[in-house]
Parts: C-alpha cells; sequence; structure tokens
C-alpha cells in the first residue's frame, strides 16, 4: 500500500492521500481487539470521518502517529520517535475526533445506540492526542493453565451443565492447556499452539485454571500470529470468583454466570446469546436469600454469550 500511495504521490493523484489515512487510521484503532462486527462498524465509520483526518512530511500537535512509506509497518505513536527517513509521513484524526465527540454525544441519546457506542469511544480513545495507558503493571511469568471455552465450556469447568448434557459436574470439561508469558491484575498473555485451537477470534468466553489455583472467566482481546503454529493471546480477567446460578426470567429458568464486581452492588451476569430480553429483571435464589438484578446495560457480546450489568439488591 505505500509503494501504491509514493508511486500516485509522485503523480498528484490527491484521493491516494485519503484511501491511505483510511487504512491507517483503522489500523491505528487497533482493529484486532475488536469483534468482527464492530470491526466493520469502525470501518464504516472511518469512511464517514475520512475527510477530517490529516497528514504531513513534518510533525505537528495534533499529528499523533507516524508512519515511514519505505518499510512495511503499522502507524506508530509520535512518543516512539522515528528515525529520519524521506518516507516519514505523520498523521492524526484532525476534525474528525471533534466530529466523533458529537456522534458520541448525539448516540448516547439514542435508547439503542449501545453497540455503536462502544465502537465510537474505542476509536476516539486511539486518535485521542495522549496515547492509552496500560491500566495493570505487567509481570513476566512462565506456568501453564488449563483453558476451557465458549459458554458451554465455562458451565462445565464451574461445575455446571452445558447445554448438550444433563449432568452436572459428572466429569472434566474438555480443554486445552496454554503457557502463560505474563499476568497482571487485568488479566494475561499466553502462547497458544494454533492448530489444538481454530476457535479463537476476539470475543470469545473462556474459563482459565491457574496451576493451584480456582477458575476465573475472562475474553479474548487481543490474538498475534507467531507462525504457522503458534499464536500470543491476550485476555481479559472478567472475574476471578466467578459463581454459577439459575436466574428466574420471564421465559423461565437460564443457567448463568454471576460476575461479582469491586463496587457493592453491581454485578455482571453472562447468560447464553438470546436468552435475556433487554431491561428485564433478573431473581436468583443464592445461599438461602433471594436476588434482585436490575439491569444496567450490555457489557459484552460474543456468539454464544451475553453479559449484562446488573444492580443487585437483597430482597428481605
Amino acid at each position: 500500500m505505500y509503494k501504491i500511495f509514493t508511486l500516485a504521490e509522485s503523480r498528484g493523484i490527491a484521493e491516494a492521500q485519503s484511501e491511505l489515512l483510511k487504512a491507517a487510521m483503522f489500523s491505528a484503532a487497533s482493529p484486532e481487539s475488536l469483534l468482527v462486527p464492530d470491526a466493520e462498524l469502525a470501518e464504516r465509520l472511518i469512511a464517514e470521518l475520512a475527510p477530517g483526518f490529516v497528514m504531513a512530511k513534518a510533525p505537528a500537535p495534533e499529528l499523533t502517529y507516524w508512519i515511514d512509506l519505505g518499510r512495511a509497518m503499522a502507524p506508530a505513536r509520535v512518543t516512539q520517535a522515528p528515525q529520519p527517513a524521506a518516507g516519514l509521513r505523520y498523521l492524526g484524526a484532525g476534525a474528525a475526533l471533534g466530529r466523533l465527540a458529537s456522534m458520541i454525544q448525539s448516540t448516547g441519546a439514542q435508547a439503542d445506540g449501545e453497540a455503536q457506542l462502544d465502537v465510537m469511544r474505542h476509536l476516539a480513545s486511539y486518535w485521542a492526542p495522549a496515547a492509552r495507558e496500560r491500566k495493570h503493571k505487567r509481570h513476566s511469568m512462565k506456568s501453564s493453565l488449563k483453558v476451557a471455552h465458549g459458554f458451554n465450556g465455562v458451565l462445565e469447568a464451574l461445575g455446571g451443565r452445558s447445554e448438550d448434557s444433563l449432568d452436572f459436574g459428572g466429569g472434566k470439561p474438555a480443554g486445552e492447556s496454554w503457557q502463560i508469558e505474563n499476568v497482571s491484575a487485568g488479566g494475561f498473555g499466553a502462547l497458544v499452539m494454533v492448530a489444538k485451537s481454530d476457535w479463537l477470534k476476539v470475543g470469545a468466553l473462556v474459563a482459565a485454571q491457574p496451576e493451584g489455583a480456582p477458575w476465573l472467566v475472562g475474553t479474548v482481546r487481543r490474538m498475534t500470529k507467531l507462525s504457522g503454529q503458534e499464536m500470543r493471546v491476550g485476555v481479559e480477567t472478567l472475574s476471578r470468583s466467578p459463581a454459577l446460578s439459575e436466574f428466574l426470567l420471564k421465559t423461565g429458568q437460564a443457567q448463568g454466570v454471576l460476575l461479582p464486581a469491586a463496587a457493592p452492588g453491581d454485578a455482571s451476569i453472562a447468560l447464553r446469546a438470546g436468552v435475556y430480553a433487554k431491561g428485564e429483571n433478573l431473581e436468583a435464589s443464592i445461599g438461602g436469600r433471594q436476588y434482585v438484578y436490575m439491569p444496567q446495560g450490555v457489557a459484552a457480546r460474543g456468539e454464544d454469550y451475553e453479559i449484562v450489568r446488573f444492580k443487585e439488591m437483597i430482597r428481605e
């Protein structure tokens, strides 16, 4: 793409810059951390916002990324200073960032704009002048852990029943062994054999059990293929103390996974995709007490699950 742009630039083809900027700003927004439908929405938004993008041969405060047309590279933050080169170009969201902020404000007022809002905020956070900071410090670690995947796999790992099984805790869940590379308070990075993990994709729900520790629940956030046999995977931890429960819905009972939050009175619940009706309260009997869960919004979605945020109340 850089070679084609260089040729087009030398011939004065103005449209080439717009097309290059669309691809570069898409790459800068970490599309590999988005679900496929969200990445497609991001691409459509970028096409709409593209007239506001800017690029120049010299640095400027609003130009937050750089590329070198002589190298096969993704856009890099200007905090990582480039070496002098004839192919250096600096780029940024420009006026598109202000327009995106307006779109976020107007979309936030719409009852059905939740999915679009998440993608818009994702773009805004990566295009902002200040680089995103990692929430939790990573620590290198070499260890193995068991992994079960998908909503059914998570249920079985926690001792529940999958959609295809009538048994509770009747056997060990089918799973894989991953090699941990690093850990943080928010998740972990691991090396995975590609041949054994053809199910892997961003947004996949997983249950993971480090050596000598209980199961935790998380979602795949990043994937980087290292070779034909090996992949580096980043998992965000959703809960280190997940709990199975039966939840009462208008249509009957459904098995779900309670993901306690740090703030008192807040909780998230993972449910099988398609069983939850938007705005519906859930009820559950846990430890001899009756709980009522009032919805606050959808936190995450995947092919086979949905995670909804709730306010938790105890019925006296």
